[in-house]
């Protein structure tokens, strides 16, 4: 599963763009390197990166092919799949805060910067499993502002207070997150 995923970081910025576009369902702002990253990923790994999700692999790839004059710039999946409106997901039937990407970086920014952690992290989130979430990841994923966690796990807010608690008893006690 590590080389499935190091297509995706071994482009800088990469990474944190797909689990973006995954987290905040707004699918197209790749860059060109991370497009030809993406299109380069076998199906069975797409498969292995998303099991619980296997429409999303689907969109990312559309969107990078969607427009190849400006690759990466393709219709989100509330834009793809509803009429609704644009900051509608339509099979939930929720609609996110609007979040800037911005921001949405800027909370991941901590836990991007320390090797393998967001993809432990998300690793957790599909396995529903926390095991081999390392010590300095916990560290950051603990000075997380409380703010950031509903912005970042949108439609899972039950996440991060188990991700909280899987750190506390690695590395100490973890402030409990509020607000969520």
């Amino acid at each position: 599963m590590r080389q499935c995923w190091s297509s995706l970081a071994n482009v800088p910025g990469c990474l944190l763009e797909v689990l973006n576009s995954l987290f905040t369902g707004e699918i197209g702002a790749y860059g060109t390197a991370c497009c030809e990253a993406i299109t380069r990923i076998s199906d069975n790994c797409w498969t292995q990166l998303f099991p619980f999700n296997p429409f999303f692999p689907s969109l990312v790839i559309d969107s990078c092919a969607a427009d190849s004059s400006t690759p990466g710039i393709g219709p989100t999946m509330a834009a793809k799949h509803s009429s609704s409106g644009p900051s509608t997901l339509p099979f939930l039937r929720l609609s996110p805060a609007r979040q800037s990407g911005q921001d949405i970086a800027r909370c991941w920014s901590s836990l991007s910067s320390i090797e393998g952690c967001v993809s432990d992290i998300y690793g957790s989130l599909s396995r529903g499993q926390f095991r081999g979430i390392g010590t300095a990841c916990c560290r950051a994923i603990t000075d997380v502002n409380e703010i950031c966690w509903p912005q970042m796990f949108p439609f899972n807010p039950l996440f991060p207070p188990l991700l909280y608690a899987n750190c506390a008893s690695i590395g100490g006690e973890a402030p409990a997150p509020t607000g969520i």
